[in-house]
């Protein structure tokens, strides 16, 4: 899949020509997850970034489902107990 960050449009995303809106947070979580690729961005890693604590897993988790409402959800793939991969 085909996923690229145009940060001249306000943090938009394009999938496969389509773009969405996303918010400040939910593209730090995406530009970390497309950073990684093809490889697995982990979520404490992604929680530190951007939250600051590796506690805050849950909150990765909860903007990597807004990312998949918007992208698609065959966008971002779980590994579970590690993070996420552009699929």
């Amino acid at each position: 899949m085909k996923i690229e960050l145009f940060w001249d449009f306000r943090e938009a995303a394009g999938t496969d020509g389509r773009l969405v809106s996303l918010d400040m947070t939910e593209a730090k979580v995406l530009r970390e997850i497309l950073a990684m690729s093809p490889g697995v961005a982990k979520t404490e890693d992604i929680a530190k970034k951007i939250f600051g604590s590796k506690r805050k897993t849950n909150c990765v988790g909860v903007y990597v489902m807004r990312l998949r409402d918007k992208l698609g959800r065959d966008a971002i793939g779980t590994i579970v107990n590690i993070g996420y991969r552009i699929k």
